[in-house]
């Protein structure tokens, strides 16, 4: 009985103080520096969905949660609100939450601050990662209107293309991109 007692106060301060730290930029910000860079990184999410001032996101990393008898590739994706700036799907993107999430499937959430991470662009490639990201939802909306999450993408020099695998609900598939700016 006293641990509860001393449960629901911390509780209620937690709550104080984190209702208390919010924050109303939620303009897109880039990274300081150079927004390309010549090596992959699988951080943060990427942007798969945009409409107005709505983003939806999904990581880049898996979570297994097959030890406890979940699946053992989880694709977390949250649908932002209130997103204003230039943010653009393929964009790989750090988005703080603002307040409540609702516990829907992807969640729900008004955004906080949010960074857009550098894009991976191969030495030898004409294309960068978010541009390929892009082509690569463009193809995976034609094939179910479940939000795709990208498991993997690479750049083959030899073939002068990108290979991109997506999972999109419990479908599993391979995209070959050209590596090749539309004029």
């Amino acid at each position: 009985m006293r641990f509860r007692f001393w449960l629901f106060p911390l509780a209620i301060f937690l709550l104080f103080i984190l209702t208390g730290c919010k924050s109303n930029d939620t303009l897109a910000k880039a990274n300081s520096g150079a927004n390309i860079v010549n090596k992959p990184s699988k951080e943060g999410a990427y942007v798969v969905k945009k409409d107005g001032e709505m983003v939806l996101v999904v990581d880049a990393q898996p979570q297994d949660f097959s030890k406890s008898g979940g699946v053992k590739e989880f694709y977390n994706a949250i649908s932002f609100s209130n997103v204003k700036g230039k943010i653009e799907i393929g964009q790989r993107v750090r988005i703080e939450v603002d307040g409540p999430i609702m516990e829907s499937f992807p969640a729900q959430a008004k955004a906080g601050k949010i960074e857009i991470l550098p894009t991976y662009k191969p030495d030898k490639a004409d294309l960068t990662e978010a541009q390929v990201v892009r082509e690569a939802v463009k193809v995976a909306e034609n094939k179910s209107n479940w939000f795709p999450a990208i498991r993997h993408i690479e750049y083959n020099e030899a073939q002068d293309i990108w290979k991109v695998g997506i999972k999109q609900g419990e479908s599993e598939y391979e995209l070959d991109i050209e590596d090749k700016v539309e004029q």
